[in-house]
């Protein structure tokens, strides 16, 4: 399955997070949450659209992309700008 998350139209963390439990029927509320949900899902592909406007800290990076290394079923993309098909 593939998810795409488009920062253009998240204004804040509470956004981010309400999305993520509407597409994935989860409640995450939180980084740490959404770091070991990260880890237990599989087959998911998630693309961060708009990667300039992240709401988020470089925390938020390295916690995502250590929770790609660590979930092979997993995998994690981050793209400056929207991917057209």
């Amino acid at each position: 399955m593939d998810i795409y998350i488009d920062f253009r139209f998240i204004e804040n963390k509470d956004a981010f997070f309400d999305t993520i439990n509407d597409l994935l029927v989860c409640d995450v509320n939180d980084l740490e949450a959404f770091y070991h949900l990260l880890l237990h899902v599989k087959n998911m592909n998630i693309i961060f659209l708009y990667s300039s406007n992240m709401i988020f800290d470089d925390m938020f990076i390295k916690q995502i992309k250590k929770a790609d290394r660590k979930n092979k079923k997993l995998r994690i993309i981050i793209e400056e700008t929207e991917r057209c098909y």
